[in-house]
């Protein structure tokens, strides 16, 4: 870490050629490779995410599309619940949660 840095850092690089042969060759030297959440199979999307995954041997974080059923509106609103219910309120979303994941 450089002196007086104190934190992780982040960086935007673009290159000329194939997105997935790219990440999968550039994304070796990197700690994590960011993409985006496939829309159909065989698309530049899908091979970018499989080159990301098994050509660069790095860990990959897929971010999902905005009107997905896990979007982050979604999950801010559980969590918002969560907080305003305090502790026993989040007991009782983790219960009725763990309840429909079994039927």
């Amino acid at each position: 870490m450089a002196p007086g840095h104190n934190g992780p850092s982040a960086s935007w690089r673009e290159e000329d050629g194939r997105q997935n042969a790219v990440v999968g060759m550039s994304g070796r030297v990197y700690d994590l490779i960011v993409v985006e959440q496939p829309e159909k199979l065989a698309s530049i999307a899908e091979a970018t995410l499989e080159d990301a995954l098994f050509e660069s041997g790095r860990p990959v974080l897929m971010v999902p599309k905005a009107g997905s059923a896990g979007s982050w509106r979604n999950r801010r609103g559980r969590l918002e619940r969560q907080h305003r219910d305090g502790a026993d309120g989040r007991a009782r979303h983790a219960v009725s949660g763990a309840g429909a994941a079994r039927s």
